[in-house]
């Protein structure tokens, strides 16, 4: 019997609102891919924060008398799948959510054989320490960021935080969880230092938007898995699209002082889509 794995093949980093989730979706319909029931586990980014690990136990505590009643009114041909919700939620539940915890979520995982990812787009901003116990630690062989332009980028994130009545629209958009996330140079240097070129594919939004069976078997060839559009049905169908809004002149103005550096930085090393976004708000 070959070795359970104690750590995703992959991880998806982000950018926040740069398309991961359409990214998951895609990926979890492969036949030969395995990929969470929920999409973002949030582990790194909550080492440290108590109140994000309640919150998940929470969450799952109250999943769980659900699914358990439903597999007494399950097929027998999608029990399987029912269970191996159940107990990805136990898992969750779980009071001590350290390094154990997280690899033998992994091991749990019943196809072994299959490619294993996670996609947490709050991990672009890890701190190099953390991003070095992925690497040395866990031996994590593969790195997916997609990058977007970081003004629009962070127009979206602020759509999505002025959803919540808790989120001040005035003030908000200023805000280090919105603004870090965006800044894109900080975030390919730490990844960068760790990890070696060919361990991150490096995609792009744009990509996504105009040509997306492109970007998956671009993605695909590095991840090690088969391509082909009948694979991907719904690469074409947008995934949480954000409400149709024009960004106020002061939050735009904000945003494109923040990220001068890193829209001439990327343009330099990327050209491309980057160009495009330099010329748009320098």
């Amino acid at each position: 019997m070959s070795r359970l794995k104690n750590a995703p093949d992959f991880l998806g980093v982000g950018m926040q609102k740069a398309g991961t989730s359409w990214l998951y979706e895609q990926l979890r319909n492969h036949p030969d891919a395995w990929l969470p029931k929920r999409k973002e586990l949030h582990f790194f980014d909550a080492l440290s924060k108590d109140d994000w690990n309640t919150r998940r136990q929470r969450r799952a505590l109250k999943n769980i008398p659900e699914l358990t009643s439903k597999l007494a009114e399950t097929s027998a041909q999608d029990r399987d799948l029912l269970i191996e919700e159940l107990e990805e939620n136990l898992h969750f539940a779980r009071t001590i959510n350290d390094l154990d915890w997280y690899r033998n979520f992994w091991e749990k995982v019943s196809d072994q054989n299959k490619l294993i990812g996670e996609i947490t787009p709050a991990y672009s901003i890890l701190s190099r320490e953390t991003i070095r116990l992925i690497h040395d630690d866990l031996g994590v062989q593969k790195i997916v960021l997609i990058l977007r332009n970081p003004v629009e980028r962070s127009w979206s994130q602020y759509k999505m935080m002025t959803e919540r009545k808790s989120n001040d629209p005035e003030t908000v958009y200023m805000k280090d969880k919105l603004v870090d996330r965006g800044r894109a140079k900080t975030i390919l240097e730490n990844w960068e230092s760790i990890f070696d070129p060919d361990q991150i594919f490096i995609g792009f939004y744009d990509d996504i938007k105009l040509r997306p069976h492109w970007f998956l078997e671009e993605l695909c060839g590095f991840l090690g898995l088969s391509f082909s559009k009948e694979l991907f049905p719904k690469a074409e169908t947008p995934v949480r699209v954000s409400r149709n809004e024009e960004c106020p002149k002061h939050i735009l103005e904000y945003f494109k002082s923040e990220y001068q550096t890193d829209l001439d930085y990327l343009a330099n090393r990327f050209q491309g889509h980057a160009l495009g976004w330099k010329a748009q708000y320098s």
